[in-house]
C-alpha cells in the first residue's frame, strides 16, 4: 500500500467537496438569473444536493463496509465528475429544460459529495484507529481550506467567463482525484465484517450513540445556521455600513478560524479528554454568539467571529470519531450515518432559524441566538453522558 498517497487522495476528496458546496453557494444567483428562477425554484437546487448528499452517504458508507472503501470512492468521484461536467454545458438548453437538468446534475454531484465525505471518514478511522480524533480533524480542516479557497477561486473564473466554467474547472479537478484513486493502493479491508442488520440494530440501542448523535445534529444547526444567516444578519444591521460584499468577507474569516482550529484541536484533546473540550467549545462558543448580537463595533464583529469558528472548528470530528469507537468493524457504515445526521442537522435546524427571524419583534438577531441554544443544548447532553456512563470514551485520553 502506498500510504502516502492513499492520505493525499483523501485528503484531496475532503477539499474537493467543499469545493463543490462552495460552487453551488457562489453561483446560485447567477444560475438564477440565467434561467430566470424564482427564490423556491433556486431552493430546489440547494434542497437537491442534500437530499442527494443524505441518501448517498446512508447507503454508501453501509455498502463500503461490504464492497470496499475503494470502489465506492471512485463511484462517489465519478457521480461528482459527471455532475459538475454535465452542470457546465446546461446553457445549451433552453432555460426551463436547463433548469430540470440542473436539478439532475446538482442532485449527482450531492450523491458524490455525501459517498466521498463518508469514505473520507471512514478511512481515517481505518486508517488511524489509535488517533481518530487527531487525524478526522486534520482531514476536515481540508475540507475548511476548501471552504476557504471555494468562493476565491469561483470569483477567479467567473472573471474570464461565467459560472460554467466553475463546475468545469470542479469537473476537471474531480476527474484527476478520480484517476489518482484508480491508480492507488488501500488498506487490506479483511478486518472490515458484515455486520447483520440485527447485530447492528441492537448496538445501536446503546444510549450514548443515540445522544452523540443527536449533538452532531444540533452542531449541524449551529454551523449551518451560522453560516447561512451571518451574511444576511451583518448587511441589515443599522449599527453597521458593512454592504453584502463586505459581510461576506466576515464569513471568510469564519472559515479560516475553521480551518485553523481544525489543525490543532485533535492535538488538544489527545492532551486533555474529548468532554473537556466539547464542553469548552460549546460554552465559549455560545458565548461569543450572544456577545456577537449585543456588539456594534466592527472589530468586535471579527473576534467574535473568529472565536466562534474556533470553538466549533473540531466538535464534528471529535463526535464522529468517540461514536466510531462503538463500531471498530463497522467504520464505513457508521461514517455514512454520521454524514446523513449531520446533512439532516443542517437542514432543518437552519431552516428553523430563519422561521424565527420571521415572528414579529423578534428578527434575525433573535433567529442567531439559536446557534447558541443549539451548543447549550449540546453541552447539556455530553454533561449527562459524562455522569450517566463513568467509563465513556468521552474521558479517555489519546483515544483517537
Amino acid at each position: 500500500m502506498n500510504r502516502k498517497l492513499v492520505h493525499i487522495v483523501i485528503i484531496a476528496m475532503f477539499f474537493v467537496s467543499a469545493l463543490h458546496l462552495m460552487a453551488l453557494h457562489r453561483t446560485l444567483y447567477s444560475i438564477g438569473l440565467s434561467y430566470g428562477l424564482t427564490g423556491s425554484e433556486k431552493g430546489n437546487l440547494i434542497s437537491a444536493q442534500m437530499i442527494g448528499s443524505i441518501l448517498a452517504a446512508l447507503l454508501g458508507g453501509r455498502i463500503s463496509d461490504i464492497w470496499g472503501r475503494k470502489k465506492l470512492a471512485l463511484l462517489g468521484l465519478s457521480f461528482s465528475t459527471l455532475g459538475t461536467l454535465m452542470m457546465s454545458r446546461t446553457p445549451a438548453f433552453e432555460p426551463l429544460l436547463a433548469y430540470q437538468i440542473s436539478i439532475f446534475c446538482i442532485f449527482l454531484v450531492g450523491s458524490g459529495m455525501g459517498i466521498i465525505l463518508s469514505i473520507s471518514n471512514a478511512l481515517m478511522f481505518d486508517l488511524h484507529p489509535q488517533r481518530r480524533v487527531f487525524y478526522v480533524n486534520l482531514g476536515h480542516s481540508c475540507f475548511a481550506g476548501g471552504a476557504i479557497a471555494g468562493p476565491f477561486i469561483a470569483n477567479f473564473l467567473i472573471q474570464f467567463s461565467d459560472w460554467p466554467l466553475v463546475y468545469l474547472v470542479n469537473g476537471i479537478l474531480t476527474g484527476t482525484i478520480f484517476l489518482c484513486l484508480l491508480l492507488s493502493t488501500f488498506p487490506k479491508e479483511e478486518h472490515i465484517l458484515k455486520t447483520s442488520v440485527r447485530v447492528f440494530k441492537g448496538t445501536l440501542k446503546k444510549q450514548a450513540v443515540i445522544w452523540l448523535s443527536i449533538c452532531i445534529a444540533l452542531y449541524a444547526g449551529s454551523q449551518g445556521g451560522f453560516t447561512s444567516w451571518i451574511v444576511e444578519y451583518l448587511s441589515t444591521n443599522s449599527l453597521l455600513t458593512l454592504s453584502e460584499r463586505g459581510s461576506g468577507f466576515f464569513l471568510s474569516y469564519f472559515w479560516i478560524a475553521v480551518f485553523i482550529g481544525r489543525l490543532n484541536y485533535g492535538w488538544i484533546v489527545e492532551r486533555s479528554s474529548p468532554f473537556f473540550v466539547l464542553l469548552l467549545s460549546c460554552l465559549v462558543g455560545a458565548g461569543s454568539i450572544l456577545l456577537l448580537t449585543k456588539t456594534a463595533h466592527p472589530l468586535s464583529y471579527l473576534v467574535f467571529i473568529c472565536l466562534y469558528g474556533l470553538s466549533l472548528s473540531g466538535m464534528l470530528g471529535t463526535l464522529f470519531s468517540l461514536i466510531g469507537q462503538y463500531f471498530p468493524h463497522s467504520s464505513g457504515t457508521i461514517a455514512g450515518m454520521m454524514m446523513a445526521i449531520s446533512g439532516a442537522g443542517g437542514a432543518i435546524l437552519p431552516n428553523l432559524i430563519g422561521r424565527v427571524t420571521d415572528v414579529q419583534g423578534w428578527g434575525i438577531s433573535a433567529g442567531i441566538r439559536f446557534c447558541a441554544l443549539y451548543l447549550l443544548a449540546i453541552a447539556v447532553i455530553i454533561s449527562l453522558l459524562a455522569l450517566l456512563e463513568k467509563n465513556s470514551p468521552l474521558f479517555t485520553r489519546r483515544n483517537g
